[in-house]
C-alpha cells in the first residue's frame, strides 16, 4: 500500500466541510480572496511526524483549517463564530470534520485538537474578518 497523499487528505477535509457548510467557499489550499463564510486548509506548523509505528506504518500529519466567518467584529459576527465553535451538532466545524474520522477511508484517524479565535485582516482592503483556526491531527498510512 502506498503512503497517503496529502492532496487526498486535503480533499477529504474539504468534502467534510462542504457537507456541513453548504454554500461556503471551501478550498484545500490557502485562500487568496476568500469571502465569508469560507474555509481553507493548510499544513499546521507542527507539520508531519514520520514513522510513528514500525516499518513506515503510520505518519502523523497536522493540518490547520482556517474559517473566515463574518465581516467585522460585531456582536452578530461573534454569535456567528460561536456557532462554529461548539464541539458537536449542526454548524460545528469539529463535528463536521470528525463525522467520518477516516475521511472516506483516506486516513486511519482524525481528531480536531483545538481552536484558536482569529481576527483576520484582508490584504486588499482595510476590512476585518472574524475567524477561527482549527488544528487537526491525522494518522495516515506512511508505507
Amino acid at each position: 500500500m502506498a503512503a497517503t497523499d496529502p492532496a487526498d487528505i486535503r480533499a477529504g477535509i474539504v468534502a467534510a466541510l462542504k457537507s456541513e457548510f453548504d454554500g461556503a467557499q471551501v478550498t484545500g489550499y490557502p485562500l487568496t480572496n476568500g469571502r465569508p463564510p469560507a474555509f481553507d486548509v493548510d499544513l499546521d506548523d507542527q507539520g508531519v511526524n514520520y514513522d510513528m509505528s514500525m516499518g513506515r506504518g503510520t505518519d502523523e500529519w497536522w493540518f490547520k483549517v482556517t474559517a473566515v466567518l463574518a465581516t467585522g467584529v460585531t456582536d452578530g459576527a461573534q454569535r456567528a463564530r460561536d456557532a462554529y465553535l461548539v464541539s458537536s451538532g449542526t454548524g460545528s466545524v469539529k463535528g463536521a470534520l470528525e463525522a467520518d474520522r477516516t475521511l472516506g477511508g483516506v486516513v486511519e484517524s482524525l481528531h480536531v485538537t483545538n481552536m484558536v479565535p482569529r481576527t483576520l485582516g484582508a490584504s486588499d482592503t482595510d476590512a476585518l474578518y472574524l475567524g477561527a483556526e482549527f488544528t487537526v491531527r491525522i494518522f495516515a498510512n506512511g508505507a
